[in-house]
């Protein structure tokens, strides 16, 4: 099998989800708009990259997947934490109240959710590892810092805020 066989495919249905999905996503979540396409295209992303198969030694290298240039650059840590970043960013901006509250704990989860799936699993062939959680966790931190950065500067710019 060789590494990530799904990857395109998955990434395709994500962006035209993404794509078709954004605005009711928006309404149910009163987001802006780009804030949606934000939290279903990070979604996307999160799931190609880390829930579809993956055979290493069937490839002879690593290097062979569509993300080697982004593994040279950041490193397997750091894109496991940069990964992560737009969902924060996105989770923050969701509605207000108990809706966010929801958002962002369901952000938090998934890195758990994913880990967990890796682990049980077998036909993945992914290695549940707690760096990774570890990773998703600091890029979902640094995420909804921007996020919560974000709502602040959009309030302030609204006339009757």
């Amino acid at each position: 099998m060789p590494i990530l066989p799904l990857l395109i495919p998955v990434l395709v249905i994500g962006a035209v989800v993404t794509a078709v999905g954004y605005r009711p996503v928006a309404r149910w979540l009163r987001c802006p708009r780009w804030a949606a396409g934000l939290l279903l295209a990070s979604l996307a992303v999160i799931v190609a990259v880390t829930l579809t198969p993956q055979d290493v030694e069937a490839s002879g290298s690593p290097r062979a997947t569509v993300f080697a240039w982004l593994l040279a650059i950041l490193g397997d840590r750091g894109l496991n934490v940069v990964m992560f970043v737009p969902l924060g960013v996105a989770v923050m901006l969701v509605g207000s109240g108990r809706l966010r509250v929801v958002a962002v704990l369901a952000g938090f989860a998934l890195p758990w959710v994913v880990e967990g799936v890796q682990w049980f699993v077998e036909p993945l062939a992914r290695g549940a590892q707690w760096e990774d959680v570890l990773d998703n966790t600091i890029g979902l931190v640094i995420g909804c810092g921007v996020g919560w950065w974000v709502r602040t500067r959009m309030v302030r710019a609204r006339p009757n805020a």
